[in-house]
């Protein structure tokens, strides 16, 4: 059962473990747009529950 509400919030930041690796692939595909220049497509899939929507915060 979720106690707090705030989870839902967008301003919510949780620590994502274990995921290290693909953090990094995918901060390395998008690193372009920073500079102004066009990034890489990244499509990011997998089951329910594993994270998904977490990492593109």
């Amino acid at each position: 059962m979720i106690q707090d509400r705030w989870v839902f919030d967008d301003e919510y930041q949780t620590t994502i473990l274990h995921r290290n690796e693909e953090l990094q692939s995918r901060s390395r595909l998008l690193e372009p747009s920073t500079h102004g220049c066009r990034a890489e497509v990244v499509l990011i899939y997998g089951p329910s529950g594993v994270g998904k929507t977490a990492t593109t915060c």
